[in-house]
């Protein structure tokens, strides 16, 4: 525990640089691919996460092969949404049903929401319930859009 600890996990201590296994190279890449996806690398605490940078720029043209899925409630998604987004809302008590609502829209599916959180929770509970997990994905992002469904976004950082 303490100092030794973080010295062998490479984490930075005050006055001194973490250890050189674990500092990311320049030529490591800030994501990985997966279904024609970029996910962040960090995938142990982020599992399906995608990567943010590439995700703001895909919503501005989106992809034939690829769904938004706004998991808000039905009231917030009329009230403002990506262009192009449909809307499954997700219910912790309906898991099952929402995952195969999911699964049955056909295409890769990037799960949304307004804030992130429950996206999170919507992924969570498809990878619990046997959903595909090569072609269902999240984006953990604040996400403000005006009833002409002009958005802003903000993308969080992964944990």
């Amino acid at each position: 525990a303490g100092i030794p600890a973080w010295e062998k996990d490479g984490l930075p201590i005050e006055g001194k640089k973490a250890n050189k296994s674990v500092e990311k190279k320049a030529t490591d890449k800030a994501y990985i691919e997966k279904n024609g996806v970029q996910l962040v690398v960090e995938q142990d605490e982020n599992k399906n996460m995608v990567y943010g940078p590439w995700y703001v720029e895909m919503i501005k043209n989106l992809p034939e092969n690829i769904a938004l899925v706004d998991v808000r409630e039905a009231d917030d998604f009329a009230a403002g949404h990506h262009p192009g987004a449909l809307n499954i809302a997700f219910d912790e008590k309906k898991a099952k049903d929402f995952t195969d609502k999911v699964m049955a829209v056909g295409k890769t599916v990037i799960l949304n929401c307004s804030a992130g959180a429950t996206a999170t929770e919507a992924m969570d509970a498809i990878i619990k319930n046997g959903g595909d997990v090569n072609k269902i994905f999240f984006v953990d992002a604040n996400l403000d859009c005006d009833k002409k469904n002009k958005c802003t976004l903000e993308i969080n950082e992964p944990l």
